[in-house]
């Protein structure tokens, strides 16, 4: 006499819904795609948001999100003369040439 093997229910994936309006954020989802500029421009208030993409210098919270490097590794980097930046009035800027450069040499 053979014994059936339980079978496993048929589920199929949900997929996220986007907002209806610009007012409403949807949670976070493992797997949903996340802008750069979203996040670090919540405080941007009236200041015109230009895409990561189009940026030539970034920030250095910036440039930690975009390489995958922490914030200290690339201070600690820029202050060993590793990696070129310059302030600008108290930030520090970072061309993307200059941090894909580096971030290709590691």
């Amino acid at each position: 006499m053979e014994v059936p093997l339980p079978r496993r229910p048929l589920v199929e994936p949900t997929t996220p819904t986007t907002p209806t309006s610009p007012d409403k954020q949807s949670p976070l989802m493992l797997g949903s795609a996340v802008t750069l500029s979203a996040l670090l421009n919540e405080r941007a208030g009236d200041r015109p948001v230009v895409p990561l993409a189009d940026k030539l210098t970034l920030s250095l919270s910036e440039a930690s999100l975009l390489s995958g490097l922490s914030q200290e590794f690339l201070f600690q980097s820029i202050r060993r003369d590793k990696l070129k930046a310059f302030k600008h009035e108290k930030d520090w800027r970072i061309k993307r040439a200059d941090l894909d450069s580096f971030v290709g040499g590691l």
